[in-house]
């Protein structure tokens, strides 16, 4: 985080000294004390908020027209808090979550506000294997609406209801196994040791939610309109499966084995010289570095401390944020866990839409609480008409 003095503060908000502290005060800027003096700083990103707060009460179009990229909150919600570099999941902290807790604990958690650490019933499950995992996925939430009825009740007692049908039918679709807990038996189905079943409960629990990204939007939206919550779940996932949102862990993984073959920073530098950007890096509500990256950097590290991707993980917050001010995000993290767990490229897209799909739920539950439908206005740009 960069800090500034109170002069510096003070000019660029255009206030005196007196309304810096109140900011201060009101919990508006963070100040902390300069070594060895009487002065304190400030953060740069805190009086950098403001400015463009107050920008933005002059100019109240240009907050409707950026509200749906990363701008003003445009819905209230209890699920997910993001701030000041750290996010929770209904006021816990999502990444001790994912040190402490299962994936049973975190799905309750977000669908009902308990803990219950009861294992889930998981039936038996047909797909077309043709299809790669999440458009498994996809297939089967369209199937399981057509016998599901109890599903249009449309209450947050049936979202959960149905949560507790969805969800552990996506996990046995992995394939055959017999293991009790979500973490233990998809790692069984894939081949896995009991011991990475840990890596993948606390994947699950950190890729469970994320505010309104852009597959809960979707799947809100498909709730608001009043598809039933397989419908909602259908929408996540083909939002999900986009280029621009798990869709860019294949680009990433496409990156990791450029590196592999030449090293990070060779690969790197290649792909600045050809104008490329290096998928995986950076995050917009994260500038300081994205917590659920670092979390399972440090998780891998303790299960794996000797494996080839260590380097490459450590690497990444090197040169990369010495030349390029940003730093890995969780689809990087992902894709380096799929490749330290030996899963193929779709397993590891599946390990994000699976997390989602707790969080879709618990969207879905609070988007039928709220029962209005989601309907912005458009600033039509076209031709006027004569």
């Amino acid at each position: 985080m960069k800090w500034i003095d109170a002069d510096e503060a003070t000019k660029r908000l255009k206030v005196s000294k007196a309304t810096l502290y109140a900011y201060v005060s009101r919990g508006l800027v963070e100040s902390r004390p300069l070594k060895d003096s009487r002065a304190r700083l400030y953060s740069a990103n805190d009086v950098s908020r403001l400015v463009q707060k107050k920008a933005d009460r002059k100019n109240p179009s240009r907050v409707a027209k950026t509200a749906l990229d990363w701008g003003v909150p445009v819905m209230d919600s209890a699920i997910t808090l993001v701030t000041e570099g750290r996010y929770y999941y209904r006021g816990q902290d999502a990444c001790e979550l994912a040190r402490t807790a299962t994936v049973e604990q975190v799905a309750r958690l977000l669908w009902t506000s308990t803990q219950d650490n009861t294992p889930f019933s998981f039936p038996t499950v047909e797909t077309n294997r043709e299809l790669d995992f999440s458009g498994q996925l996809l297939q089967l939430a369209v199937a399981m609406e057509a016998h599901d009825f109890e599903a249009w009740s449309m209450t947050a007692d049936g979202v959960a209801g149905v949560a507790e049908r969805i969800f552990p039918a996506f996990i046995a679709a992995a394939g055959p196994a017999t293991a009790e807990s979500a973490a233990d038996r998809l790692a069984q189905a894939w081949g896995m040791s009991t011991d990475d079943a840990a890596i993948l409960n606390a994947a699950l629990i950190l890729l469970a939610d994320h505010e309104l990204n852009v597959s809960a939007f979707a799947a809100r939206c498909a709730a608001s309109a009043g598809a039933s919550p397989y419908g909602a779940i259908s929408a996540g996932i083909a939002a999900a499966r986009g280029r621009r949102h798990a869709g860019i862990i294949d680009r990433v993984d496409a990156f990791l084995g450029e590196i592999e073959r030449r090293g990070f920073h060779d690969a790197w530098i290649s792909r600045l010289r050809r104008g490329e950007s290096t998928p995986g890096f950076g995050h917009p509500l994260y500038p300081a570095g994205d917590p659920r990256a670092k979390t399972l950097k440090a998780i891998l590290k303790k299960k794996h401390p000797n494996h080839a991707y260590q380097k490459i993980f450590e690497d990444t917050y090197k040169p990369h944020a010495e030349l390029e001010p940003a730093y890995p995000s969780v689809d990087f993290a992902l894709a380096i866990t799929g490749r330290v767990l030996g899963l193929k490229i779709d397993q590891t897209i599946g390990i994000f839409v699976l997390g989602r799909t707790i969080g879709w739920l618990a969207h879905i539950a609070e988007q039928y609480e709220d029962k209005k439908l989601i309907r912005p206005r458009a600033n039509y740009v076209g031709a006027v008409p004569s």
